[in-house]
């Protein structure tokens, strides 16, 4: 959890007296703990379960939640038909497990999402771990943008289509429905006008499904929201951090390559400048 994480700056920046503990992963009888109290049954087909998913997840507490909610959706772990105990389907859990793995089940989640909460999640995936909605409103119509005017699957297109109004992209309703599917489903937090990831893994799940074309408009679009406004604010009193003007930076390279705009290399430029402060 970093120190924008909506529980740091909520509750535990307010707490005087705390202690910060470090947790690593869970060991194997941790693990079987925890799946018999999620699933709060026992027996042969309860361990069985347990087994596989330590082995998948290697105690990633994250993972094992994740592991047990596809293991049920899935089928691999289901009532038996007369609805009277559990059973474990062992060839299934190991087709699963083969196809997709721990980190694969919270990926499959975001592909099945219906259209507005794919797209919101996956350009918020490019831009951080809690970001500014109006920051997301930006890059998000631009993107669909592009989808509207390069797509070729037409599905995309019509779902697109139908929040479009006076051919005019609809973003706010877009983004409201989005994040409202997203919050329920426990994969982003919304509060102080901010989008924050509940878990970095879910970030990371979402970048990759990216292609690299869309990640560079993505980095770019985010750079040129916000270098305008850094940039002016460097020569008053409201200097903006060194973090945030690194954290631009990066996305500035990530976006343009080598094709930079001047705004983008006055970015670049301070950034070096600040390096050597810090540095």
């Amino acid at each position: 959890m970093g120190i924008d994480h909506s529980l740091q700056i909520k509750i535990l920046a307010n707490i005087e007296d705390k202690k910060i503990l470090k947790l690593g992963p869970l060991i194997n009888e941790e693990s079987d703990e925890l799946v018999g109290y999620l699933i709060d049954e026992s027996g042969s087909e309860i361990d069985k379960l347990k087994d596989i998913t330590y082995r998948l997840t290697h105690g990633n507490p994250f993972f094992i939640y994740e592991y047990l909610k596809s293991s049920i959706s899935t089928g691999v772990f289901s009532l038996h038909s007369n609805g009277d105990k559990w059973v474990f389907d062992e060839s299934l859990a190991a087709s699963v497990a083969m196809t997709r793995g721990a980190a694969g089940l919270v990926a499959e989640r975001i592909r099945c999402l219906p259209l507005p909460a794919k797209e919101v999640i996956l350009v918020a995936s490019a831009l951080g771990n809690s970001i500014e909605l109006n920051a997301i409103k930006y890059v998000l119509k631009n993107n669909i943008k592009r989808k509207l005017e390069n797509e070729f699957n037409f599905q995309i297109k019509q779902e697109i289509e139908l929040w479009m109004s006076s051919n005019e992209f609809e973003v706010d309703k877009f983004l409201d429905n989005a994040c409202e599917k997203l919050n329920r489903d426990h994969l982003i937090n919304i509060s102080d006008a901010k989008l924050t990831f509940f878990h970095d893994k879910i970030r990371e799940s979402a970048y990759e499904l990216l292609d690299l074309n869309d990640k560079k408009n993505i980095h770019r679009d985010f750079a040129e929201y916000f270098s305008p406004t850094y940039l002016d604010k460097e020569n008053t009193s409201q200097k903006v951090s060194s973090k945030d003007i690194f954290e631009l930076a990066f996305h500035v390279i990530q976006g343009f390559e080598s094709q930079y705009t001047n705004s983008a290399r006055k970015l670049l430029y301070l950034a070096s400048q600040r390096a050597t402060e810090v540095f």
